[in-house]
């Protein structure tokens, strides 16, 4: 399984300044591009399971945003990617 984010190019994932944890064994966090990352979970998990992601992000690393600027939204657009299995019968289909 894994959960892709997408951001805005305001926002990005920096090697050796942005930061990735997790709860999750042997999660590992993949950054595609400047503006899109997974986190691959490599078993899955089933619907109990509580997964804590914590990830920084560096905000305006290419110095595109005026000086004096007001306040800027930039929504991150995550899902997850997957494959469903069965487990004991269900999904049927």
């Amino acid at each position: 399984m894994k959960i892709r984010f997408i951001t805005p190019s305001i926002l990005q994932f920096v090697l050796g300044i942005s930061t990735f944890s997790s709860n999750y064994t042997n999660a590992t966090f993949v950054a595609n591009s400047g503006y899109a990352a997974e986190i691959d979970l490599p078993r899955g998990f089933l619907f109990p399971d509580f997964v804590a992601v914590n990830l920084s992000l560096v905000v305006d690393p290419d110095q595109v945003i005026p000086v004096g600027a007001e306040m800027s939204f930039a929504p991150i657009v995550v899902f997850p990617t997957c494959q469903q299995s069965v487990f004991a019968g269900f999904p049927s289909e």
